[in-house]
């Protein structure tokens, strides 16, 4: 089991408390995190008769059920991006 702080999000690769097996990469909020591509893996594979749109819109209801449009955890360098949209209403720019 690997244990470590990234970027506030406590990661870990303990599947143990996991019932699924899945390995949880990180926590926020509260909630286990997963990688997202690797579930739409396990999921596919699971329901190969189901397109990924089907199944990934199936994903964006549970999680929209769960917690609404609140997000945990993002790409580190989502933050970059939004400091550079910041900085451009900062200056008078218009953020598409």
């Amino acid at each position: 089991m690997g244990e470590g702080l990234q970027n506030g999000v406590q990661v870990t690769t303990d599947t143990s408390s996991n019932p699924t097996g899945t390995p949880i990469i990180g926590t926020a909020g509260g909630f286990d995190l997963i990688d997202y591509s690797e579930m739409m893996a396990r999921l596919m594979a699971e329901h190969p008769t189901l397109s990924r749109h089907f199944i990934e819109a199936i994903a964006v209801r549970e999680h929209e059920a769960m917690l609404g449009a609140m997000l945990l955890a993002v790409p580190a360098a989502l933050e970059d991006g939004v400091r550079e949209q910041l900085v451009r209403s900062d200056a008078g720019e218009v953020a598409a």
